[in-house]
Formats: structure tokens, sequence, C-alpha cells
């Protein structure tokens, strides 16, 4: 049967619901893209439903012009909007321990804690490092369970495939591809002239990356191709706890997950985490093992990457 020390689960789960926003501060915190989207407005909570819907604006108001006088206005129905749509990826991080853990070796409220403690932070280093490598992927790890991260939304392929429900090869949806292009090996004399032109690409009006995530050795290569007076850091990025070089308007930081030889130019305007509310990195009802002396509590997400404008987002390799 399992531990009747209840209490004890009763104080994981209590205390995970009390950190709150601390433990989704920790799991978001551990990449640059996903600190920088909740730090300005793109860690979405939402009710949940069936999918992620993900609002995309891909047209242009064509009754927008010129008039003169008595001119009539033009008032034809416009389609202006879509919707992307996300699959909900379900996350969970187990915090097991035994009867013999929490009423006989662990026995006295310090050493208690002690456990609860390091227990909890081993959770939630866990899921961080799922959300962080899963913001990597392209979603088909782990059976379609995995997050669908930057390999899909920023697909080296960007005219062949459907992302978000949406097929790129159809050439009418020209405007839901990202931008890839593929150069020799990065150098510092070549890198910054490929970083520019993949910049400008990007560039839409005021729309403009502002963080590009690279691999150590695209990093390596660009720091490399800097004087040491011209370098400089994003001080809003800095305080996230990353290091950076100033890049234009971008901060360029660089990623251990990331993908290799390779960088991605974000404008994390157009990029959301959303979760869904009652899977918001938080503690599940505890489980008690029928079978075993032995209870759990599961920290538990459900969550993707969205994305609702493609077309203003990069990805450099190098060979």
């Amino acid at each position: 049967m399992a531990s009747p020390n209840s209490n004890y689960t009763d104080l994981i789960a209590s205390t995970l619901e009390y950190m709150g926003d601390e433990v989704v501060d920790a799991v978001t915190g551990n990449n640059a893209a996903t600190a920088w989207m909740k730090a300005h407005d793109g860690y979405k909570v939402v009710e949940g439903g069936r999918k992620i819907i993900e609002p995309v604006a891909y047209a242009a108001n064509s009754n927008g012009g010129y008039y003169s006088g008595y001119d009539q206005l033009p008032l034809t129905p416009q389609e202006e909007f879509t919707d992307s749509e996300y699959d909900w990826k379900q996350i969970a991080v187990p915090i097991v321990y035994s009867g013999l853990e929490t009423d006989v070796q662990n026995v006295g409220r310090a050493q208690r804690f002690d456990l609860l403690e390091e227990r909890i932070k081993n959770a939630r280093r866990s899921m961080a490092n799922i959300v962080a490598t899963g913001f990597y992927s392209d979603g088909t790890g782990t059976g379609g369970k995995q997050l669908t991260g930057l390999l899909a939304m920023l697909s080296a392929t960007p005219t062949t495939g459907t992302y978000g429900g949406i097929n790129r090869a159809t050439a009418s949806n020209a405007w839901w591809r990202n931008k890839y292009t593929a150069v020799g090996a990065i150098s510092s004399t070549t890198c910054q002239g490929f970083m520019n032109t993949m910049y400008y690409s990007l560039v839409r009006g005021t729309d403009k990356p502002n963080l590009v995530l690279a691999d150590a050795t695209a990093m390596g290569g660009f720091e490399a191709s800097l004087q040491t007076i011209q370098r400089m850091t994003d001080p809003k990025m800095a305080e996230l706890g990353f290091e950076n070089i100033k890049y234009k308007s971008a901060a360029v930081v660089m990623d251990g997950n990331g993908t290799a030889s390779t960088m991605y130019f974000l404008n994390t305007d157009f990029m959301r985490l959303r979760v869904a509310k009652n899977r918001n990195f938080k503690a599940l009802p505890k489980r008690a093992s029928w079978n075993q002396d032995a209870e759990a509590v599961f920290l538990a997400a459900a969550c993707n990457f969205t994305c609702s404008n493609a077309y203003l987002l990069g990805r450099l390799a190098f060979a």
C-alpha cells in the first residue's frame, strides 16, 4: 500500500501551486526566446479547445486607396484573416517518493523540507530542459508528441509541407513561407555579409528581427567578425540572464540547444508559447501506487509554440 504520510504529498502539491509564476519563470527562463516572449507578452494562457488557434493576417484590405470628391468608396467584402492551428502537446514530470524516504530517512521538519526542495528544483529543471529542447524540434519526436518548434516554424524547405494547418506548397500561400538560406562555411570575413542579407529580407516597415539565436559555431564566427570596440549588448536580454552581442536592432544569443552551424532570425512579436489554463505548468492531484509503498505528484503542462507570421522569420545555415 502507499505511504500513509499523505501530508508530505499534499505539501509538494500545495508548494508547487503556491510557487505558480515562479515555476513558469523557471521553465521559460531556460531559453532566450521563451524568456524574451515571457517578458514581452508572448506567453499566453488560454482556456483550451480541440486545437490551439492562432489568427493570421495574410492580405491587405484592397478597398483602401485614393478618392476624390463624390467618388463612391469601395465596400467589397474582404478576406484578410485566417487561422493557423496547432495540436496541444502534453508534458509531465513526476516527483516520486517512497515511504522509506518520507517516513524513515527524512523524518523531521528540516529534513523533509530539504527533500521537498530538491525534488521540486529537479522537476523544474527537467521541465525547463524539455521545453528548451522542444523549442528547436519539428514536432515529430516521441511519436509526434514533442513540441512543434523552430524546425517546423522555420523550415529548410519552406515551399513544401504543411505548418500550422496551412500548406506551404500551395503558390497562393507563399505569404506563409519562412526565409531560408544555406551558405558556405562561416568565417570572420563573410559572416556579417550573410547576416545582413538575411536580416534585411525580414524587414517590413517597423517590423524587424529582435532576436538571433545561434549555436556555438555560428556565434563564434559572428563574434570573431567584430572588433572589440564594436561589441555592445542588449541590456534587456542581459537582464533576463543571457549573454548577448547587439546586432542592428537584434540581440544575438548563443544557445547550446540550437541547430549546428545555424542562426535563427526571429521577430518574437509573431511567436507565442500558448499554454492551457488548467495545465499551466502546475501540479496534478497526487497519485498513489496500489502495489508499492510510493506516491507521486506530476508537474504538468499542455502547450505548444505558435506563429502568426512565418514570412518575417528566417533561418541561416552555414556549411
